[in-house]
């Protein structure tokens, strides 16, 4: 619990139909959540997972508070060059189909990597 502590940033945000954008404490949230996080990591091992990495920028229109301005230019654009964005998909399926994607999302920050969003389909994060 202590690796995720040590990489997670200030705050972790994670989506919800009922709250829109939801943002948590980052050492409450690896508390309170340590289970579901290292199960989806765990994934990682297991023969046949299906995950990619992608790069991207900071959303301006989700992180728009004062601790993540040091992460845009002065025209809101995310500085991709200096703190990516990286994220780890796992792809689920159903039938053979693609039923539903999750992600780990991590940004680069003078510290290192820390977690900023969580999307995992049916957790219910405390």
């Amino acid at each position: 619990m202590d690796v995720f502590k040590a990489h997670v940033f200030d705050k972790v945000s994670y989506y919800t139909d009922e709250d829109g954008w939801v943002f948590k404490n980052g050492k409450d949230f690896i508390d309170k959540n340590y289970q579901v996080l290292k199960t989806t990591l765990q994934k990682l091992r297991q023969p046949g997972c299906d995950s990619f990495i992608t790069r991207n920028g900071l959303n301006p229109f989700i992180y728009e508070s004062g601790e993540y301005e040091k992460y845009f230019d002065n025209c809101n654009q995310a500085k991709e060059w200096q703190y990516p964005q990286m994220s780890i998909h796992f792809n689920q399926y159903n039938k053979g189909q693609l039923d539903q994607q999750e992600s780990l999302d991590f940004l680069r920050t003078d510290e290192g990597y820390k977690l900023i969003s969580v999307h995992i389909k049916g957790a219910t994060f405390k």
